[in-house]
């Protein structure tokens, strides 16, 4: 049997329930490097900001304009990596600036606030301590014709850590039918938070080229979000 507080407490949320919306973003499907993806939360709702996800595939481009390529596209280590800056508006009013560098203060938060197990897990997509012959996910096909030789690492990753209005607010519920339309702006970054590894650590001139071989690029591809919308009882 229950205890009357927590009896109390039970009946009180009877009524409470949680809806996940999935938000497709205002723009293009894909992405590269510098492109904005922008999206509005839904309105008249009480959203979790908590639970605001963002899910993406991301695919790395050999650095070579040749075929075969001798440069494979690494991914960082921190997917939070791939983001430049984020703006926020409410109705119009923008309450988040574009900070430079977005995913330089997700590294240094993440450094200063998580122990060692935390930072080799959550978050983190490889670890490249050095280079490899082979790499998981990744093809050296010439799929991409001659301008684009082969591809690099690839994967469906999501980011549900921000550090800004987004994620570090005092108030984890936001009633928007209050506060009005919320408009999210994300700023991709650019292609030099990648690295490259050699095919076969190769040293061979053909693999050292400057002209022929270039740093590796990115495109994000069906990018999308969600965020719980809460449905509260009347108390």
């Amino acid at each position: 049997m229950l205890p009357e507080n927590v009896d109390f407490g039970a009946e009180v949320l009877s009524n409470y329930s949680r809806n996940t919306f999935r938000i497709e973003p205002n723009s293009s499907t894909s992405a590269t490097a510098g492109r904005v993806i922008q999206i509005t939360l839904p309105e008249n709702s009480v959203l979790d900001m908590k639970s605001l996800r963002m899910f993406f595939q991301i695919q790395t481009l050999a650095g070579s304009t040749v075929a075969p390529a001798a440069i494979l596209g690494l991914l960082p280590a921190n997917i939070e990596s791939v983001i430049a800056s984020i703006e926020v508006y409410v109705n119009g009013v923008q309450v988040t600036q574009g900070t430079n560098e977005y995913n330089t203060i997700c590294k240094v938060l993440k450094l200063g606030a998580y122990n060692q197990d935390a930072q080799l897990t959550s978050g983190v997509l490889v670890n490249h301590a050095k280079q490899v012959e082979t790499l998981n996910g990744v093809t050296a096909s010439d799929i991409f014709g001659a301008t684009r030789a082969a591809q690099g690492e690839h994967g469906d990753v999501c980011i549900d850590n921000w550090s800004n209005f987004l994620g570090t607010t005092a108030t984890r519920f936001l009633p928007t039918d209050v506060l009005g339309s919320i408009t999210i702006k994300i700023t991709l970054a650019s292609n030099a938070v990648l690295s490259g590894a050699l095919v076969g650590g190769s040293t061979t001139a053909a693999a050292l080229d400057v002209v022929t071989n270039v740093a590796p690029t990115y495109v994000v591809n069906n990018p999308y979000f969600t965020v719980d919308s809460c449905v509260l009882p009347d108390a």
